[in-house]
């Protein structure tokens, strides 16, 4: 099915603007090989173009398998993928089965221990995910264990079923299959990923988003939100996101004002994720912020805009909505610091 999803997508879908012009592969990839007699490997890019996807997905603790300046070149040599997380394992199934040949981890392509070289993927880490042919999130949270392809509970597709050969007519006098579709159409339930601030910026520059959530699939790009349950499509009532206004930002003639609206609803979203670092502040939304500007032209002051920042300081915290995470993430920053009148600053 979500081969179905990626193949519909670059063939029919004229606002995913797919091109044929490869674009340039990130400083990384692993190459996934083929399953048998080709090994999982680092390779380095030097400027060369390619179709690869990238995972979107939290680590699941600091001992999470990574590269580091001891281990690079034996990466590029191959990778020993019993030492690899269960959810990267599944991303290089998935992305093989895709039939692509790239795959972008952060832990693997960016060298963990490399002050000098995660600060220059950092910068580069819209690009990443926004050149990216499809970006795979693992939504759920993340076990020792367990990858994406977890055991269901239920079988959430549709069946065809057909009329016994001696059953009545059916519609306008003929014999035809229907299908028995799941009682309630869903949105993606939200999940552990929804709640990490670097993960914002990859949920909203991917051109396509294929999501592992709650035991079934569900697809996401710029002409069509769907799921296992409903595969055909699911209402953009039902998928009132971030994402989804964001893209309105290039089709209306009031861009400013779109904009204005669209980047304060981003700063409320962010500001109630969790970083694990306080210091990536800036940096984890920094791919949105250049989008947002260049559409119109405006400069960002520690997270507002400078022609408008009157308004832009009226801002508040908002503690009466009743999310439980407000209480561990609304608080000062002990290592990073900045003016008190800029948001970022709680």
């Amino acid at each position: 099915m979500a081969a179905h999803w990626f193949h519909t997508c670059l063939t029919n879908h004229r606002k995913c603007g797919f091109s044929e012009a490869m674009p340039n592969l990130p400083t990384r990839v692993i190459d996934v090989g083929n399953g048998f007699d080709d090994p999982i490997r680092l390779i380095a890019s030097q400027g060369t173009h390619g179709l690869y996807c990238t995972l979107s997905y939290r680590w699941y603790d600091s001992n999470t398998f990574k590269t580091a300046r001891e281990n690079i070149e034996e990466l590029q040599q191959g990778i020993p993928e019993n030492k690899l997380h269960q959810t990267i394992k599944d991303a290089i199934t998935t992305t093989r089965t895709l039939g692509l040949r790239y795959l972008w981890v952060d832990a693997i392509c960016i060298i963990q221990n490399d002050k000098d070289d995660w600060e220059r993927e950092a910068a580069t880490m819209s690009d990443v995910y926004e050149n990216s042919m499809l970006t795979i999130a693992a939504i759920d949270e993340p076990r020792a264990d367990q990858g994406m392809f977890r055991k269901r509970t239920y079988s959430p597709r549709p069946y065809n079923r057909d009329y016994p050969r001696d059953s009545a007519t059916g519609y306008f006098g003929y014999s035809h299959p229907f299908y028995v579709y799941a009682n309630n159409c869903r949105r993606r339930p939200l999940g552990e990923l929804d709640t990490r601030g670097w993960c914002l910026q990859e949920q909203f520059l991917s051109p396509r988003i294929l999501s592992y959530a709650d035991g079934e699939l569900f697809w996401d790009c710029a002409e069509l939100t769907a799921s296992e349950s409903y595969p055909g499509g699911v209402s953009r009532t039902m998928t009132k996101s971030i994402r989804h206004k964001g893209r309105k930002l290039g089709l209306v003639e009031s861009v400013k004002t779109e904009a204005v609206k669209f980047w304060w609803n981003i700063v409320e979203e962010f500001t109630g994720r969790h970083l694990t670092v306080e210091m990536d502040r800036f940096v984890a939304i920094e791919g949105i912020s250049n989008v947002v500007t260049e559409y119109t032209n405006e400069q960002m002051v520690l997270g507002m805009w400078k022609s408008d920042l009157p308004r832009h300081l009226l801002w508040w915290v908002n503690t009466i909505t009743g999310k439980p995470k407000l209480t561990d993430v609304l608080k000062r920053p002990k290592e990073f610091l900045c003016p008190s009148w800029s948001w970022a600053s709680v």
